[in-house]
């Protein structure tokens, strides 16, 4: 009888911490980060073409007609991005690429696109 118990309650604990950990896996956001930024992307501006999260937006550069270059912009915690919003770059920084971000299309196709950062050159 306490064997039976004690399995019962080991099912329970084992059935909470696999759907805990299938979560925590399911929700994965796509994003991978480099341990040190990588190349120089662009200098222009980029425009925010779609929202992500808070600090997260999609972005292509700014007055370049047809580009088929998307790029996830990145910032610092607590700012905020909108639709058509042009950032621009401080005096000396640069997009650098600090990673890279993989998602679904709306057709099912999976794309990964870069991830960058304002830094200094």
């Amino acid at each position: 009888m306490v064997k039976n118990i004690l399995l019962f309650v080991s099912g329970i604990i084992v059935g909470v911490v696999a759907t805990f950990i299938f979560a925590v896996v399911s929700t994965n956001s796509g994003i991978v980060r480099f341990d040190e930024p990588g190349k120089e992307i662009t200098s222009s501006p980029l425009q925010v073409i779609q929202v992500l999260s808070e600090g997260v937006a999609l972005a292509e550069e700014h007055h370049v007609k047809y580009s088929d270059k998307l790029i996830v912009l990145l910032v610092s915690e607590g700012e905020h991005f909108y639709d058509d919003q042009i950032v621009y770059l401080s005096d000396g920084d640069t997009f650098k690429q600090i990673g890279v971000y993989t998602y679904n299309t709306n057709m099912g196709i999976k794309k990964t696109v870069p991830i960058v950062e304002a830094l200094p050159k």
